[in-house]
């Protein structure tokens, strides 16, 4: 938690705001920090609990904003799958501080127009 000013704001929030995610999107999003593995639609969908469709559009919007990549694993006897992970953990964090410091930067403005 983090407090401002006479609001206390979760990280949670920072995160979902910063990325522009939807919940379902976050707990995927979290779902790959925290395993660090890489992973099916399926295994996902077992995991957290969700329907297949779900996961499926979710990834997809993360794929879009960057945030995960897709792996094809070709299968012995003929055949893929497609992989999920989160490439790059630290890149992930510089990327939030990163909007998050535009958003300081954008209230010092802000403030000195006030």
């Amino acid at each position: 938690m983090i407090t401002f000013a006479c609001k206390t704001v979760d990280i949670k929030d920072v995160i979902r705001c910063s990325f522009n995610l939807s919940k379902t999107e976050y707990s995927l999003l979290t779902h790959f920090v925290k395993v660090d593995e890489k992973k099916t639609v399926a295994q996902l969908s077992d995991e957290l609990n969700l329907e297949r469709s779900t996961v499926q559009k979710a990834i997809q919007k993360l794929q879009d904003k960057d945030l995960i990549k897709r792996h094809q694993i070709n299968i012995a006897g003929g055949g893929y799958r497609f992989i999920y992970a989160v490439e790059d953990k630290e890149a992930l964090r510089t990327r939030l501080e990163i909007i998050v410091a535009q958003w300081y930067k954008n209230v010092q403005i802000s403030l000195k127009d006030w």
